[in-house]
């Protein structure tokens, strides 16, 4: 059977009947089982980027340490190659789609690129699924996502009732109110037009240090610039473009903000 190395958490949440895309900047024409190799690579920060996202869709990952790597974890089925999805793990270019997934014991090889015949003892290469209890995995939808026009965009900013310096924007991620006069505070830039760019894209938790803990800083340093997209707003444009926004506070939230930070 062909094998297919995929670095963890992501091989784990493939098995366990969580992840139903595996992403590659190829396609392939190939239908059929796969076995589910974990590549024996993976950084801490690797591993915190795939918990939080599965954090955000309702799944706990095990301990960093507990996730088996350097070996085959289990099998899939690919039942199509899409260039685009609804699945909340798709980030393209190209989407192997999941099925009938399951975990196996845990069996040590070598993997390589691409698909590949793995190097396993002739009895065992075809691995039965482990048989352990399970419960049924729940389906995974990806968060509501909420449009405005360009125009929308801007009158919800103006009815906060603030100075453009004080417009307030929420974290998807950490649910920080943050405005430009935050980002300014934080050093991201000497005035509005200096941060303008990070202004609802980038949490002001990047310019704080919010995540060491070392620190005790508002915000967190998560940015849409990066791989996992969980935020719920899209600015359309004129062309039709989407473009991904945190989004704005209320006008009383806003207003609140800009008082405490008098």
């Amino acid at each position: 059977m062909k094998a297919l190395s995929i670095r963890q958490p992501w091989a784990w949440l493939i098995v366990n009947g969580y992840k139903d895309i595996e992403n590659r900047s190829w396609a392939t024409r190939y239908r059929g089982p796969v076995l589910i190799h974990a590549a024996k690579g993976m950084t801490r920060a690797e591993y915190e980027d795939g918990q939080e996202l599965a954090r955000h869709l309702g799944i706990t990952l095990p301990a960093f340490n507990e996730l088996e790597r350097g070996g085959i974890v289990g099998q899939a089925e690919i039942t199509d190659c899409v260039s685009d999805s609804s699945s909340p793990w798709f980030f393209g270019k190209f989407g192997f789609v999941l099925a009938n997934a399951s975990p196996c014991a845990f069996q040590s090889c070598v993997g390589r690129l691409g698909f590949f015949k793995p190097d396993l003892e002739p009895q065992r290469e075809e691995l039965a699924p482990n048989t352990s209890p399970s419960t049924p995995r729940p389906a995974i939808e990806a968060p509501a996502m909420k449009t405005m026009t360009l125009d929308e965009f801007r009158d919800a900013l103006k009815a906060q009732g603030v100075p453009r310096d004080h417009f307030a924007f929420r974290c998807p991620r950490c649910k920080t109110i943050q405005s430009a006069n935050d980002l300014i505070a934080a050093g991201a830039g000497e005035d509005f037009e200096a941060v303008e760019r990070y202004l609802g894209f980038s949490c002001v938790g990047r310019f704080t240090g919010a995540d060491d803990p070392s620190k005790t800083k508002p915000g967190c340093n998560w940015t849409l610039g990066g791989l996992f997209q969980i935020h719920e707003l899209e600015v359309v444009t004129e062309d039709g473009i989407h473009h991904p926004r945190f989004s704005p506070a209320t006008p009383d939230e806003a207003q609140a903000h800009q008082a405490a930070s008098a």
